[in-house]
């Protein structure tokens, strides 16, 4: 891999509060302690008031205190405390309902009752985390460095783990001499005040990028639990690794591209980590797409198939990643079913999607919203309506937009000749009809929630006019035979050309490509976006 370049971010807090606060409290408070005294002393042992609920533990060290006269304030004569002097360490040994035995560790004098036991905090701990993405783990540790009783460090006295289940719930173990000690579990620490709603808890967005990108994926690329988002222009492949503050510039494929329509990732070979579908047009104005897997031996990404008839779109069907696949006529339409890509001792393509022979592979999806067994089809028309179907029929057409980009595509060389020409200028209609425009993605998560993106465009009443003034980004819920909006983003000006998503661990994650003008001297620029819903 080349050297890491970082990219500084721009951090956009979303949230008011703070995200973990329930979390640190609890932890904090348990390392606080309370101080106790010791009620009885034997030869060998001593007995204090000291129990579980006090935060005490097996193994736990406590400070011995002898108490002596009261401190008062010169002036108000205010009572302040009573001067102590240390006298020795206990360690407890067992706990009882109401009390506790400890053994000595040392003693400067003989201990007696009422001796005050305590600890002082700061502690040193260690965390671990597991099913913890990057960009969480760094969140955590931000709000634990405001904890009063608690310190981050390299030589711990004490370990705490967090781990995350699927739903999103999160345990927090505290270990003292590899045992546990304590355990919190919080259910979900990110669920929004109205129900049925979701909300934006994170948000994160790149400085500018000097590239205009046209198409994004994002997935396990390099088998290090990072995301890495997959960046094409036009004949150019860059990798950025997501990490906890930000994305930085990782690496960049080579090949013989001539046109990059999209790029796509998925595990399909399931051998750990994604390969990289890219659909590319040839200069001889046919199709020749490639899939490309990095190799942790040669230290680079191999070409693992080459001169692929299809173009390739990535589904999320209910939280399961899926390759779709279709052919084009040399005309630039697209003919016959959508398949799913496949491998079985090799990538080809798998089963036909029946009754999808007028859609294109761009702006169609499936996915189960309405609760029953069967998968419905999404797809975006020509109109930009979203379309729904289920066994073969439609049940819902939207009156919104949904899924316009200003990215396209032409097969013909004649057609593309023309495009580029001035005589297009005065037949946007005519030749309007021969772009093939990459609708947006469709994405169907475990909770029956879809995804689209909707550009507002410039000009509604020219058709494919490419010009945008703002994207929103959201997710619909199927209700009373229709879609109802349960998140939407903020406004992002002036386009979103393409958006990724995610689902873990009960929450979505999106990634979203914005293209925009640097000016007359900036050039065009991209941007990388991250935000987290819950």
């Amino acid at each position: 891999m080349k050297k890491i370049i970082t990219i500084f971010l721009l951090i956009l807090p979303v949230v008011a509060f703070a995200r973990f606060e329930p979390v640190i409290k609890d932890i904090d408070e348990f390392f606080a302690g309370k101080s106790g005294y010791i009620i009885e002393v034997t030869s060998g042992e001593v007995y204090t008031d000291l129990t579980a609920a006090d935060g005490a533990y097996p193994g736990k060290i406590y400070n011995v205190y002898r108490e002596s006269e009261v401190i008062k304030h010169p002036i108000t004569g205010e009572v302040l405390g009573k001067k102590k002097e240390k006298i020795g360490k206990i360690k407890i040994d067992k706990l009882f309902e109401k009390y506790s035995t400890a053994d000595i560790v040392s003693r400067e004098k003989p201990f007696k009752k009422a001796d005050l036991v305590m600890v002082n905090p700061p502690f040193d701990v260690s965390v671990t985390f597991v099913n913890f993405g990057q960009r969480l783990q760094l969140l955590l540790k931000q709000e634990m460095s405001g904890a009063k009783n608690i310190r981050i460090s390299e030589s711990p006295e004490y370990g705490i783990k967090f781990s995350q289940d699927k739903q999103g719930g999160i345990t927090a173990d505290i270990y003292a001499n590899q045992q546990e000690i304590r355990s919190f579990y919080y259910a979900d620490i990110a669920a929004t005040a109205e129900s049925g709603k979701s909300s934006t808890v994170d948000l994160l967005r790149s400085s500018p990028i000097d590239a205009e990108y046209k198409s994004i994926s994002v997935g396990n690329i390099y088998k290090d639990n990072f995301d890495y988002i997959v960046a094409a222009g036009d004949e150019q492949i860059d990798i950025y690794k997501f990490e906890a503050k930000g994305f930085a510039r990782a690496d960049e494929i080579k090949g013989d591209f001539d046109e990059i329509v999209s790029v796509e990732v998925a595990d399909l070979n399931k051998n750990g980590h994604d390969e990289i579908y890219v659909s590319n047009i040839s200069n001889t104005r046919s199709i020749k797409s490639m899939i490309f897997e990095y190799s942790a031996e040669e230290g680079r990404f191999k070409l693992l198939k080459s001169d692929i008839p299809f173009l390739f779109r990535t589904g999320l069907v209910n939280d399961e990643k899926k390759i779709f696949c279709q052919r084009v006529s040399y005309k630039g339409e697209y003919y016959g079913n959508i398949y799913e890509y496949a491998f079985d001792a090799g990538f080809h393509r798998g089963e036909s999607i029946p009754n999808t022979s007028e859609f294109g592979v761009f702006g169609f999806g499936m996915g189960n919203i309405d609760g029953d067994e069967k998968l419905e089809k999404f797809y975006v028309d020509d109109d930009y309506n979203l379309e729904i179907y289920e066994s073969g029929k439609k049940i819902y057409e939207s009156n919104v937009r949904f899924g316009d980009t200003p990215n396209y595509f032409v097969i013909s060389e004649e057609i593309k000749q023309k495009l580029s020409s001035e005589d297009y200028a005065d037949k946007p209609f005519e030749l309007a009809k021969y772009k093939n425009y990459l609708k947006g993605r469709v994405f169907v998560t475990k909770d029956k929630v879809l995804y689209m993106i909707k550009n507002k465009p410039f000009a509604s009443f020219l058709p494919n006019f490419d010009k945008f003034t703002d994207s929103q980004f959201g997710g619909y819920k199927w209700e009373g035979n229709m879609l109802r909006r349960v998140w939407e983003s903020d406004v992002f000006k002036p386009v979103i050309v393409d958006y990724y998503l995610q689902e873990r661990f009960g929450k979505v994650y999106v990634f979203l490509l914005r293209t925009y003008s640097g000016g007359l001297l900036g050039g065009d620029k991209s941007e990388l976006i991250y935000m987290e819903i819950k």
